[in-house]
């Protein structure tokens, strides 16, 4: 969890040249992933669709249906 915080402030200094490159931060965060997953019981849940709801959402206004 601390190689990901030292990341994450790598990330958010505000002079653009301190921060590391795209490559480098997908290449440690995929690092930190294969090493969970080679620990014993650690699961890696896949990837979230852009598309999918994963939280309820009430929605206070009502459409209604008109489909037949």
């Amino acid at each position: 969890m601390t190689v990901v915080a030292e990341l994450a402030f790598r990330c958010l200094q505000q002079n653009g040249e301190m921060r590391p490159p795209i490559k480098e931060v997908f290449d440690i965060l995929r690092g930190i992933q294969d090493e969970c997953r080679a620990e014993k019981g650690c699961k890696i849940a896949s990837p979230c669709s852009p598309n999918t709801v994963h939280a309820r959402w009430d929605s206070k206004s009502v459409t209604p249906s008109n489909s037949q």
